[in-house]
């Protein structure tokens, strides 16, 4: 269900992946946009902060949508120096959710090789439905709202701060993450002091709470952040 692909030497994209975590060995603060009001019938939200880009469509073709939500990404990585790490993040509602193997693959190309690039399921991130929905809705009627099916895609795409450096790990039923007690084998996997941490899971995911306990166990002073995809 992720498409990740790496700095250096990019491997092939992970699908069906449960749980992934992407260390980052400095802090990268990205301000919030300006509130707005919605506007009705707006397909398409774009905003840039410096060397960031944020953009979203509603657009059903899902080719159509990335084109247009990543419409900033060439002018941000035109900016970023060889050594810089970027990291670009693709959301994709459940509408899109037959499709999320090309969108990940499609999004990689978009971003080209001198990004960290993640593409996944976020139905409470964007499309206004998903199993992380706050507005006390019942699986019920999560299950005949119309919106639960809506097209929606995102992408955050930005340069981190000089020094920075990203790494990624992900775990499936046949490559389970560490023990909890296993400080060393944490420390292997995401270095002895990183900084920041973003964490995405499937719900289901049964070594959610195993991870997250070694996070805040070995990595004391460590950022945590994330959530689920489904």
């Amino acid at each position: 269900r992720h498409q990740t692909r790496r700095r250096r030497r990019k491997p092939k994209g992970i699908r069906m992946t449960s749980l992934l975590l992407l260390v980052c060995a400095a802090h990268a603060f990205v301000p919030s946009p300006p509130t707005r009001q919605p506007r009705r019938r707006r397909a398409t939200q774009t905003h840039a902060i410096r060397n960031w880009w944020s953009g979203a469509s509603s657009d059903r073709d899902w080719r159509s949508a990335l084109r247009e939500a990543c419409a900033g990404v060439a002018a941000v990585l035109g900016e970023a120096d060889d050594d810089d790490a970027v990291l670009a993040l693709c959301f994709a509602s459940r509408g899109h959710a037959p499709y999320i193997g090309s969108i990940g693959e499609a999004f990689d190309e978009e971003v080209g090789d001198r990004a960290t690039s993640v593409a996944l399921i976020g139905g409470g991130v964007v499309g206004g439905a998903g199993d992380e929905r706050e507005d006390g809705a019942t699986n019920e009627q999560r299950q005949t709202d119309n919106s639960e099916a809506a097209s929606h895609l995102s992408v955050l795409v930005g340069v981190l701060p000089k020094g920075s450096s990203i790494e990624a790990a992900s775990f499936a039923p046949d490559k389970t993450p560490p023990p909890k007690n296993k400080a060393e084998r944490w420390q292997a996997l995401l270095g002895d002091a990183p900084r920041a941490c973003l964490v995405f899971a499937d719900p289901s995911a049964r070594w959610l709470g195993r991870s997250c306990g070694a996070l805040d166990a070995h990595f004391p002073d460590c950022v945590v952040g994330g959530g689920l995809t489904c």
